[in-house]
């Protein structure tokens, strides 16, 4: 039954106005609903038309996870939002990207807080730092996580990135960096974009050699964590490959 008062096509109208000051007003937390959140976020990018539906599309193909989402590639993000109604916009590259950016600029943030605030973190909270950097990531990419004699973070930088089974690691980079921060401590991270979290035999050989070549410059290797989609192992927590680390 429509709502008295109410012409048939205005039930959305002001929606977005609505939505806007709702959010803006309240803030955004873990009790927002997730396609308020996407709504919101597709404004930017898609002026003056009602986002509802197309939050609900984009959201129903990543089985309603937020999270899914912002970790998909443009391409995916893409296709979720096709649709064949006239009515309902479309998901352009540039609003695809935009929605990438938004989980770029989070971990961008998510750095810089730890550098300003000198934050002090223990193995585990570095290999989770680490963790976040790289779950979303298609291509194979090292990362590197610098600190000092006290744990206070200094700096996370990739250091290398290749194609989707393979990287190239630069020790010369890796070194260099280390250098120019003055850091003691590293922890060293790479994704399995295609694969489990399970080193392989040249994961190994690295590490071994790393560690070696490290600790004649003085600097401790914490940890080496290898990182799938929704996983990481941690090569000094596992009873099997401990022995590549010092004590």
């Amino acid at each position: 039954m429509e709502e008295k008062g109410n012409k048939s096509g205005n039930i959305h109208k002001g929606h977005r106005k609505r939505v806007w000051q709702e959010l803006t007003r309240t803030g955004i937390d873990e009790n927002t609903p997730a396609h308020k959140v996407l709504e919101l976020m597709l404004f930017f990018t898609i002026p003056r038309k009602d986002t509802n539906a197309l939050a609900h599309i984009v959201l129903d193909h990543f089985g309603n996870s937020f999270s899914k989402l912002m970790e998909a590639s443009v391409e995916e993000i893409i296709e979720a939002g096709k649709t064949d109604s006239k009515d309902i916009p479309k998901i352009s590259e540039y609003t695809a990207s935009h929605i990438k950016l938004i989980l770029d600029f989070a971990k961008y943030y998510e750095s810089a807080k730890a550098l300003e605030k000198r934050m002090f973190l223990t193995r585990k909270e570095a290999a989770d730092f680490l963790y976040r950097k790289l779950m979303d990531t298609r291509v194979e990419a090292v990362y590197l996580l610098c600190m000092d004699n006290a744990n206070a973070f200094l700096a996370c930088s990739k250091i290398g990135e290749g194609s989707e089974v393979a990287v190239a690691l630069s020790s010369k980079k890796l070194f260099e960096k280390i250098n120019m921060v003055g850091a003691t401590k590293v922890l060293l991270a790479h994704n399995h974009p295609k694969g489990v979290a399970f080193p392989s035999p040249a994961d190994l050989q690295i590490t071994n050699q790393l560690n070696l070549a490290l600790r004649a410059m003085g600097v401790k290797l914490l940890d080496h964590i290898i990182v799938s989609r929704d996983d990481y192992v941690s090569l000094r927590d596992s009873a099997k490959y401990n022995y590549l680390f010092d004590e």
